[in-house]
């Protein structure tokens, strides 16, 4: 699972394999405005769970966005 959090990629999975990459940077469109996504992996039950947080993000943020995600898609409490 490679799942983007925050940031103009919000909510889109990565195509491809990136999962040898710590972090990858993105230029926006429309703002010109450059993202940069970090990867941080979530460990569950042996379980390994991808997800690309935005820098605009606080750590805070993204740890509530991925527990919701995972408990919404994956009943993961």
């Amino acid at each position: 699972m490679n799942i983007c959090i925050g940031g103009p990629w919000h909510g889109s999975k990565l195509l491809g394999n990136v999962s040898h990459e710590k972090f990858f940077k993105i230029k926006g469109s429309t703002s010109k405005s450059i993202t940069t996504y970090y990867k941080k992996i979530v460990k569950i039950k042996n379980q390994e769970y991808v997800f690309w947080v935005s820098d605009e993000l606080l750590d805070l943020q993204a740890d509530e966005i991925i527990k919701d995600y995972l408990v919404k898609n994956f009943q993961i409490q």
